[in-house]
């Protein structure tokens, strides 16, 4: 009765791969076992040892997955920078270009009012000077501070001044029925050089901007790329 009150309330020895051993005692179990293995039983094999393994796995996935989290968001912002700095570089080409367009309707209120003295030529010829500065300012309000084109900018913030005040003289000479001279002013080329300056002035800002949106697309395509590989 003793002995087999023994060999069940003796508990087995865990082997490494999870095999209980038999034995009245764990004394005799392990002699059991070294004799079946050819070798000590391992000391500590316990099942938070055997889990350490899973563990490690466990921590490496997290680790790998908050990697790439990070990169996806990284990512993602990268990519809402651009799209943020083309569609103010965007906006900025469609107002520069609307500056040239204003100054346009502004010569042909002019032209129309020289060559036929109608009042109805001043309303589109005043709205188009009033619609040049605006668009200036918001060009100018678009473009980086510090920006390389900052002199260009400059410059056409000085000449588009220039070639209203040109327009303007030429309507008020032909008001005070000074026509021929009004006329001769025009034909003078004065305004036609301001025009074509400030045509250039556009021409190089909406280049910059244009630059400038294909260098921050390329930048960010090739940061994806070593991002990938």
């Amino acid at each position: 009765m003793v002995a087999s009150r023994e060999q069940t309330d003796s508990p087995a020895v865990a082997t490494a791969d999870g095999e209980a051993l038999p034995g009245r005692t764990r004394r005799e179990a392990r002699r059991r076992w070294e004799r079946r293995h050819h070798g000590p039983v391992p000391r500590d094999f316990s099942p938070l040892t055997r889990g350490k393994p899973i563990l490690a796995l466990c921590v490496l996935a997290l680790l790998l997955f908050a990697a790439l989290f990070a990169a996806v968001v990284g990512s993602l912002q990268d990519l809402r920078l651009v799209a943020a700095n083309r569609y103010q570089s965007m906006k900025a080409v469609t107002e520069l270009d609307r500056v040239l367009l204003a100054l346009t309707d502004a010569e042909t209120g002019q032209r129309g009012y020289l060559l036929t003295g109608k009042p109805a030529y001043l309303a589109p010829f005043e709205n188009a000077q009033h619609d040049a500065r605006r668009r200036l300012d918001a060009a100018r309000a678009l473009l980086p501070s510090g920006d390389a084109q900052g002199p260009a900018m400059r410059d056409l913030s000085s000449r588009l001044p220039q070639k209203l005040a040109e327009l303007r003289a030429t309507v008020d000479l032909y008001r005070r029925g000074e026509r021929q001279k009004a006329l001769a002013t025009v034909s003078a080329d004065t305004g036609k050089r301001i025009m074509d300056a400030i045509r250039q002035d556009v021409r190089f800002l909406v280049e910059g901007q244009q630059r400038r949106v294909r260098l921050a697309s390329q930048a960010l395509y090739e940061k994806s790329r070593w991002g990938m590989a």
